[in-house]
């Protein structure tokens, strides 16, 4: 395959970078003294003492990309471009930007990213009530790598409602696989931390990782699998759209879950606008499992035509609602009784309706042991 388009796709991105760089240095710099102007060649004198110690990465990394850009021209004008070539050409931006997010010109602007906001409230609400240094600063760490994805997520979002250049979006998506993989990894060896002090918590640790890489690895391999192949701009959108809002709805509830080990009190509606929504949703989706449940145990024991066709449409008009508000993992099994019931006849209804009915029960009882819902009870409780 030609991976020219791929390359401009890079090269865009790395032009956008290029052109937020002076921006950076200027509003960095205009904080102790007059703006001396805008454009790279302020670098010598920008350089110089505190300001040279404090941002020469960044500088360094500045002055790489504007090369790397021009060799990257050159490679997208070849007639071809062949995998091995883009993949030599992406692992050197690739090793740039990570030795850059280690440095401390890294750490200093960071401090304005949205996800650092949140750092008081890690120290003040969720883990003030640890004692032991270790323990407390792995799970600052377990906790902010959560509000990074969530922070990153909401500009993905953002930025696709404001322009969707899905070449740009698919390099983003592939970011997101990264930085899961990264939560994932800090959740694995976070036992040696907490296994003895907090083996509660450290056990939720454990189920909210498992759940974490189930959900993620079915959202990147089913929603978003050939995503890129697609021709219609609707579609592609649809399903980006789809996959970012599942992504977004299991991250919320991994960091909740986890977050009420430590604080029962904590409310969520503080940190993420959107639980209202979310918690109008999680009701509903109980209240229909309940309603689809009752009208499968009546058509159980009445045996009637009716009874079941009504079944049937509540389940139909079910996938095309509220089913999009379950885990992914269970919306196979979901579609797989939608077709058994279309298919079934005779004393075949009978077994299914049963094997319906005992699939909801225990659907419902894992719903409803979702943080979301459990803030709800609290409240009316209260």
């Amino acid at each position: 395959d030609n991976y020219r388009d791929r390359m401009k796709a890079v090269l865009d991105v790395t032009g956008d970078l290029l052109q937020r760089c002076p921006k950076v240095i200027e509003r960095e710099q205009a904080k102790s003294k007059p703006a001396l102007g805008p454009g790279l060649e302020l670098a010598p004198e920008l350089t110089r003492g505190d300001f040279k110690k404090q941002f020469a990465d960044f500088f360094h990394l500045w002055e790489y990309l504007q090369r790397l850009r021009i060799v990257g021209i050159c490679m997208a004008r070849h007639p071809a471009l062949s995998l091995p070539e883009f993949k030599a050409y992406g692992s050197l931006v690739a090793n740039q930007i990570v030795h850059f997010s280690r440095s401390e010109a890294h750490r200093i602007l960071t401090r304005k990213y949205s996800h650092f906001k949140y750092q008081h409230l890690i120290d003040r609400d969720l883990a003030s009530s640890i004692e032991l240094d270790g323990i407390r600063e792995e799970l600052s760490r377990i906790f902010l790598e959560f509000l990074k994805i969530l922070s990153y997520l909401d500009y993905f979002q953002d930025f696709m409602r404001r322009s969707f250049k899905y070449h740009r979006l698919f390099l983003l998506l592939h970011y997101f696989q990264y930085c899961y993989r990264r939560l994932l990894d800090v959740l694995e060896h976070s036992h040696k931390y907490l296994g003895y002090s907090l083996p509660q918590l450290n056990q939720e640790v454990t189920s909210v990782r498992f759940a974490l890489k189930m959900e993620v690895k079915k959202i990147f391999s089913s929603e978003l699998k050939g995503v890129e192949t697609q021709k219609k701009l609707g579609e592609i959108y649809s399903r980006i759209e789809t996959a970012m809002g599942l992504l977004t709805h299991i991250t919320q509830q991994s960091f909740v879950g986890l977050v009420t080990q430590l604080n029962p009190a904590f409310e969520e509606k503080t940190l993420f606008v959107d639980t209202r929504d979310q918690q109008a949703e999680a009701v509903k989706l109980v209240a229909d499992l309940n309603r689809l449940y009752q009208m499968t145990m009546e058509a159980s024991r009445e045996r009637d035509e009716e009874v079941f066709e009504a079944v049937v449409q509540a389940m139909d008009e079910f996938q095309e609602g509220s089913m999009r508000l379950l885990f992914f993992k269970d919306w196979e099994p979901v579609e797989e009784f939608g077709k058994e019931l279309h298919e079934a006849e005779g004393d075949r209804r009978a077994f299914t309706l049963h094997r319906l009915e005992v699939f909801l029960s225990t659907l419902i009882g894992e719903v409803s042991k979702r943080e979301i819902l459990n803030s709800v009870n609290r409240a009316v409780g209260s």
